[in-house]
């Protein structure tokens, strides 16, 4: 069934059953607030704690499925200018001890113009005008995404790039000047996005969810500082197999088939 439902579902949906779903899932020991900027802490917590004084106590206890990673292609012919691909496969989950080398890797494949996606892809053969990867991680799992949209005809041709680009990164150890390049980067972002009240507020509510602290500026810098070479080699050997490939691809594919053939990343 599709994440958001199925038009019968949604159509079946009652305000009782909203209200029912709220009051068993949202419990007090559950909800975290946050706040950035001119704000008093102590009037703050009193002020909710009027608020909030009737949310149901206890927690939401449901036992966790670890989501699977499947080997698949899904298509979607639709008539479209480009085509639209994603390639998902597994990643770390935001506790891991591994996340700062997980935060590289990204960074070196598709995470800046200066990744290698970027690069190959459309500086150095102009296939994608946006190609890019990115991470999802959540409290027990994760996902790495390639995104790229290209033209129909050179579809197989960026998918073939996006996997070779893979391979090396399990194959090849990553020069000391990208390593380099990759660390600064992510400190760079991580101190500018500090200059936003917003995010700050983002990152107090995340210390807390993931790892019940707040975790300091000078202890990620220093994770990304002991990162190495090796630990992102054995990282990407961890997480680019074929089993983990996920394809999904929208937009006109004039006959051609993909499948699951094309992984080789083993």
């Amino acid at each position: 069934m599709p994440i958001i439902g199925t038009e019968d579902t949604v159509k079946n949906l009652s305000r009782e059953a909203l209200l029912a779903c709220r009051n068993e899932r949202f419990c007090a020991e559950d909800i975290i607030i946050t706040a950035a900027g001119r704000v008093d802490h102590l009037e703050l917590q009193t002020h909710l704690e009027r608020l909030f004084a009737d949310v149901p106590q206890g927690t939401y206890s449901k036992d966790s499925v670890l989501p699977s990673y499947h080997k698949q292609v899904t298509t979607h012919e639709r008539e479209l200018e480009q085509v639209h691909l994603c390639l998902g496969t597994k990643a770390l989950p935001q506790g891991s001890s591994k996340r700062y080398a997980g935060y590289v890797v990204n960074t070196i494949l598709g995470g800046s113009i200066s990744s290698r996606l970027f690069q190959e892809v459309r500086e150095k053969r102009g296939l994608a005008y946006s190609v890019y990867s990115y991470v999802l991680s959540h409290s027990d799992a994760g996902t790495l995404v390639v995104y790229a949209g290209t033209k129909h005809e050179r579809l197989l041709e960026v998918i073939e790039i996006i996997l070779q680009l893979l391979r090396e990164l399990k194959t090849v150890p990553v020069s000391g000047d990208e390593m380099e390049f990759a660390r600064e980067h992510l400190k760079g972002n991580l101190l500018l996005s500090m200059e936003s009240t917003d995010n700050r507020m983002t990152k107090l509510a995340k210390n807390e969810i993931y790892f019940g602290r707040q975790v300091p500026l000078s202890e990620i810098t220093k994770g990304l500082d002991h990162t190495s070479p090796k630990q992102v080699m054995d990282l990407c050997n961890e997480l680019f197999r074929d089993e983990f490939l996920t394809l999904e691809i929208l937009g006109k594919l004039d006959g051609r088939s993909v499948t699951t053939d094309i992984f080789s990343l083993n």
